[in-house]
């Protein structure tokens, strides 16, 4: 989407939209386009900005791209609501409910979230020192037991045990904090 294209209210000038830039607004249409469809897409972005606009005190939102993504799924979500108020999808005599019609598969929301978790993991997972991350996806990942993964990094088993118990510790620290 060009530049030229952004909504009046994106004025990167006002300290509240100082975090977000054309990437970021190129990203909260491609997002409404895939909730809402393309006709509806600009619509509920701009209705996001003014949401955002509206808000009593806005410093109070620590993460403005965030926010912005909420309202635009809880605005597409509002319209899908109703249109399905409105549709009644008939085919050769038989009246379908629309909710059998929905994908089963994650939304972009449950995707985007699994994905920052899975980073956040990654992240973790660096801070370990190379034993016991070693012996941790040598464990975890590829199924190998204590006796095989001693055999592997030539130490004993009891010392695998005390790598993986430790990085077991490191990960109950580090990923609670950070979801905190």
């Amino acid at each position: 989407m060009p530049t030229e294209s952004l909504p009046v209210l994106f004025n990167k000038n006002n300290p509240s939209f100082k975090e977000l830039s054309v990437d970021d607004h190129n990203d909260l249409h491609a997002f409404a386009t895939f909730r809402a469809g393309q006709q509806e897409a600009g619509d509920i972005v701009q209705e996001a900005y003014l949401q955002y606009l509206r808000q009593d005190d806005i410093s109070l939102i620590r993460e403005p791209r965030a926010f912005l993504f909420r309202v635009i799924a809880n605005l597409s979500t509002d319209n899908w609501r109703k249109a399905k108020r409105r549709a009644v999808v008939e085919i050769d005599h038989y009246e379908l409910d629309p909710d059998e019609l929905l994908s089963q598969q994650p939304g972009p929301e449950a995707i985007t979230s699994s994905l920052l978790e899975f980073d956040n993991f990654l992240l973790v997972l660096d801070k370990l020192p190379s034993f016991q991350r070693h012996a941790f996806i040598l464990n975890k990942i590829e199924g190998l037991t204590h006796v095989e993964i001693a055999e592997r990094l030539g130490v004993s088993s009891k010392s695998i045990q005390r790598y993986l118990v430790s990085a077991m510790e490191h990960f109950a620290d580090h990923l609670d904090n950070s979801q905190s």
